[in-house]
């Protein structure tokens, strides 16, 4: 920044100082002729050189060196704020409201501060450098800068008071534009299968009127401050010119010196009020970013810092005693009383009705969810004691909905790079994949996330689940949008692959949990029956039998 700012002196010194060395070399040739002009030729030439060498240099420092620092350290800010908060957070706040974080806030930082800012010391320096100007031309003509400096504070206090409450005004009213955005490209298939559209439609061009209401306001008190600068600056030209012949003093010379920089003094202050606020409106982006890393709370605690052994976990037994859960203190807890053993080596299935818990225990299990009472250990370590992070990343997930990301087939089924070539291409012929991903170029190709079927993308995340490492697997309902024939090439992969992990998984077909060593049936938080399903489904009066009757039933409905 030092450095920018003596270039920035350097340019504005070539600049306006140039003008006094015409003066001197006109003053100097009318009493002494047209002498020594290769002398006054030459410095002229230096004095635009520096000019050009402090404007193009203080360009390049800025937008090379101190511009992308700035960007990248509250994008870094606001990302790892946004990672580290807690589910609850991500829960209760409004994808759109954090989207628009990421896009207006960050569109103020990366680009309208740092011109605003870059102008706004341009202007600085030049209003300082048509002062002293003007004080050497004419003492009488200097005695109007206090007067433009103090109206001019007026003008721009005036205007801020109004322009950053509808700058902030204009960034929320962003939010519930994306939201609106998000939401219909999630659910673009459903609107159209059951005829939404017109009303979709209407329903977005109402937020877009409403989100350009505060934008037009904006627009309107910023044509307004460009009209009040531009009778000011016309008023006080007419004024001084007026003043300065009445009152000459000082050589013809220095007095047209004089006024032209006072002129150019008020212009340059108009142009600095401008920028000026602009810099204000973007400056309240970056306080929004820092408000929002302050109130936003972070997940990991400082408890939360045991070291692991390498292999853990080793066996894969977990432990549930009177564990009572929910998404922060102040919540009602989801998960209540739960006491659950899982040997090393079992394979467990949660099952239960929507809403009643089953992902919620899968999730205390990472430690997504906060521990209110009691304590979950695997392995005889309490996850409560372990640094989130690292637990996430000893465990095994597979999601229902897999996850992808730019790149080629390689960096999205083995991120980690834990796996090599042969055993990736095992794994992926092995659910079926590997044909067509070897059609469209192989591990090296890019992934086309739009070229899988949904059961195809149900696959590739099981896939990356069987290629990471660990003895504890965590399943939620891999199987819920796959044929028949093809939940059972799943099921017969994870048999071999997964022999002698432990596995919890989330089901929603009770069919294909009856090889299960245990089932666990959830009931609004709480568990209400554990077995081994078979022994469960031919007990009368259980609830697993109830749920596999009925969802039998079903099943003979729909065919």
């Amino acid at each position: 920044m030092t450095v920018y700012l003596l270039l920035c002196i350097a340019f504005l010194f070539g600049l306006n100082f140039s003008s006094v060395w015409v003066q001197l070399w006109t003053n100097s040739n009318a009493a002494h002729g047209t002498n020594n002009v290769g002398y006054w030729l030459g410095i002229y030439g230096t004095i635009a050189a520096i000019a050009i060498i402090g404007s193009v240099s203080s360009d390049l420092v800025f937008k090379l060196h101190v511009v992308p620092k700035t960007s990248a350290k509250f994008h870094e800010l606001l990302l790892s704020t946004t990672v580290k908060a807690p589910l609850s957070f991500l829960t209760s706040t409004d994808s759109g409201t954090i989207t628009n974080r990421f896009s207006q806030d960050l569109q103020l930082i990366d680009n309208d501060l740092p011109e605003a800012f870059d102008r706004t010391v341009f202007h600085i320096l030049s209003a300082i450098a048509s002062a002293v100007l003007v004080f050497i031309g004419s003492g009488y003509v200097a005695a109007a800068i206090p007067v433009c400096v103090l109206i001019l504070y007026m003008i721009q206090a005036y205007y801020l008071r109004t322009s950053r409450q509808l700058r902030l005004l204009d960034i929320e009213a962003e939010a519930p534009l994306f939201s609106q955005f998000l939401e219909t490209l999630d659910s673009v298939a459903c609107i159209r299968a059951y005829g939404w559209t017109d009303a979709y439609l209407e329903r977005s061009v109402e937020i877009l009127n409403y989100s350009q209401k505060p934008y037009y306001l904006l627009w309107c008190i910023q044509r307004w401050l460009t009209l009040v600068l531009d009778l000011f600056v016309a008023g006080v030209a007419v004024l001084l010119v007026a003043f300065a012949t009445n009152l000459r003093s000082g050589t013809s010379a220095f007095l047209g010196t004089a006024l032209y920089n006072v002129v150019n003094f008020s212009m340059t202050l108009q142009l600095l009020v401008a920028e000026w606020t602009l810099l204000e409106t973007a400056v309240g982006a970056v306080n929004r970013v820092r408000a929002y890393a302050a109130c936003t709370a972070c997940e990991h605690l400082p408890s939360e810092e045991g070291e692991l052994p390498k292999d853990w976990p080793s066996e894969g037994g977990v432990n549930f005693t009177n564990v009572s859960a929910g998404y922060g203190a102040a919540s009602e807890p989801v998960l209540r009383d739960i006491n659950l053993k899982i040997r090393p080596g079992e394979k467990v299935a949660i099952c239960g009705r929507t809403g009643f818990g089953k992902s919620s225990l899968v999730l205390t299990l990472t430690h997504m969810l906060e521990v209110l009472t009691g304590h979950i250990t695997i392995d005889d370590v309490d996850v409560c004691n372990v640094p989130r992070e690292e637990l996430r990343m000893r465990l095994n997930a597979v999601p229902q909905e897999a996850f992808f990301l730019p790149g080629t087939v390689r960096d999205n089924v083995d991120p980690l790079q834990t796996a090599d070539d042969q055993r990736i291409v095992s794994i992926l012929n092995k659910l079926g994949l590997w044909d067509s991903l070897l059609v469209a170029g192989g591990l090296d190709a890019d992934l086309d996330e739009d070229s899988l079927s949904h059961g195809q993308r149900q696959l590739f995340g099981l896939a990356k689940g069987l290629l990471r490492p660990g003895k504890l697997v965590l399943l939620d309902e891999t199987t819920s949008s796959v044929d028949s024939a093809t939940e059972q090439l799943m099921h017969s992969a994870l048999d071999e692959e997964l022999a002698g992990c432990t596995v919890v998984a989330i089901a929603h077909r009770l069919d294909a949990v009856l090889d299960y060593n245990k089932v666990v049936i959830l009931d609004h938080g709480r568990i209400c029956e554990v077995g081994n399903p078979r022994d469960l489904r031919d007990t009368a009066g259980t609830g697993f039998k109830a749920m596999y009757e009925a969802a039998a039933s079903s099943t003979q409905k729909s065919l």
